[in-house]
């Protein structure tokens, strides 16, 4: 899961998924469909929206995750909106990313994991203000081969300097 927007309440989304993802395990005795998931999350975040009373998150979310219908990825509206998606990005200036992804979409099959996360991060280059990015202001973890893995800081590293040298 990655959030934009206020950090309070994409803790709160976070407890809400985790708490459908243990309901699934406990109940049926199997782990929990990203569909289901994405579907706790959006009733969640569109209940909010019904009364005048209750103020809306301020959260856009990605949901990525792996189960037995393969990897997928949902992109979800503060709103309570959900879309699946082949390449996102949310946030501010994240116009930018988004068309650099879609420029690219048709090569996402056959890239491999090294290719899809350089391509991550340059979709992530092209929403800095300055085309500047640094190891310090990103995170990266990677849904591959049915496991959800984060990237060390040495990964990131090695990644950007790659881009750069591309581009340099």
């Amino acid at each position: 899961m990655a959030v934009s927007g206020l950090v309070s309440d994409g803790y709160q989304i976070a407890t809400i998924l985790r708490d459908a993802a243990i309901n699934s395990s406990f109940v049926y005795k199997q782990e929990a469909r990203v569909s289901q998931l994405c579907a706790a999350t959006t009733r969640k975040l569109q209940s909010c929206t019904q009364h005048s009373s209750r103020r809306p998150y301020g959260v856009g979310i990605v949901l990525a995750g792996v189960d037995e219908s393969g990897v997928q990825l949902h992109q979800i509206m503060p709103t309570g909106e959900s879309y699946e998606c082949e390449a996102i990005s949310i946030g501010s200036r994240s116009q930018a990313s988004k068309t650099y992804l879609e420029k690219r979409l048709k090569n996402l099959p056959s890239m491999t994991l090294d290719e899809l996360v350089l391509l991550s991060l340059s979709a992530l280059r092209e929403a800095c203000p300055d085309g500047k990015l640094d190891a310090e202001s990103c995170t990266l973890g990677a849904v591959h081969a049915g496991e959800f893995r984060l990237l060390g800081d040495s990964d990131v590293h090695r990644y950007l300097s790659l881009i750069n040298h591309r581009n340099g």
